[in-house]
Formats: structure tokens, sequence, C-alpha cells
């Protein structure tokens, strides 16, 4: 199945740039060109919009419920609870790798150590994040969010 066409209303799209399922089997767009990430039923019908996310560009939920969104235009990434509450964020802008920063992040994953990787457009290149001993655990990406059928 498939749904939605070119546009900027509700449940249209411009340049879609990543996708999650939750729990609940919602779908969560981000649909960078319109500045936000929409919300779906797996049916396709809009549940609600997430606007002023600046150049959303992926999006992971990961086991806690967390919706990290990544932000290319902030250079970060954004933690929102399942109903769209920006939690917390974290990272900054770098115009090198060896800086520690983003540069138009796109992407994010997560590795079983907890170590998480974004990889960055106008970079390129990936960095890994790991986490400190005795860290604030809400402040961690968690594991992805892996569904059965």
């Amino acid at each position: 199945m498939e749904w939605g066409e070119f546009g900027s209303g509700p449940g249209q799209f411009d340049l879609v740039h990543g996708l999650a399922v939750s729990r609940d089997r919602r779908v969560y767009v981000a649909d960078r060109g319109n500045r936000r990430v929409q919300v779906f039923n797996e049916e396709g019908e809009l549940i609600e919009e997430w606007p002023d996310i600046d150049s959303p560009s992926g999006v992971v939920i990961d086991e806690n419920d967390a919706v990290w969104v990544v932000s290319a235009g902030l250079n970060r990434l954004l933690k929102y609870s399942l109903d769209g509450e920006l939690l917390y964020h974290w990272a900054t802008y770098s115009a090198n790798d060896n800086q520690g920063g983003l540069s138009r992040p796109h992407q994010l994953s997560v590795g079983e150590d907890g170590s998480v990787y974004v990889a960055s457009f106008f970079g390129p290149w990936v960095n890994k994040f790991t986490p400190k001993p005795n860290v604030d655990p809400s402040t961690l990406v968690g594991q992805p969010l892996l569904l059965s059928e």
C-alpha cells in the first residue's frame, strides 16, 4: 500500500526523509520539506502533525518509546514523547569531524554498547558518541524498537 502526495497540506509530503513505527503501529514520518513530522495510523490516516521542526531528516523510536528526530537544520538530535512533546536535545554544529559536532546530520543508529552513530551530510563523515559512565539515562538514545508481527 502507499499513501500521500506532493504538497504541504495535511497528509501531503515534501521530501520525505525517514520514518519509524511505534508499538501501537503509528507511523512517524519526517517530512523535511514541510518542516514537520506527520503521524499516521497503519492505514495511512493522518493522526497529527508536529510542526516547526527544522529539516527533520531521520526518525527513530527507541525501546523506551522515545521518538528521536534528526534535525539537519539545527544539527541536533531531538527527543520527543510519542505525543509530540519535546523532551530533550543534544549535539551542536561542527565544520569538521574532529571537533565532535554534526554537519547537517541525516540518519542515526545505535550500537549494542549504546554508542550512537550519526551520519552527517556535509562532512561527509559518521560521528560516534559513546555514553559516559553514570550519565542520566533519560538523555541517551535507547536501542531501536523492534516490532514483531
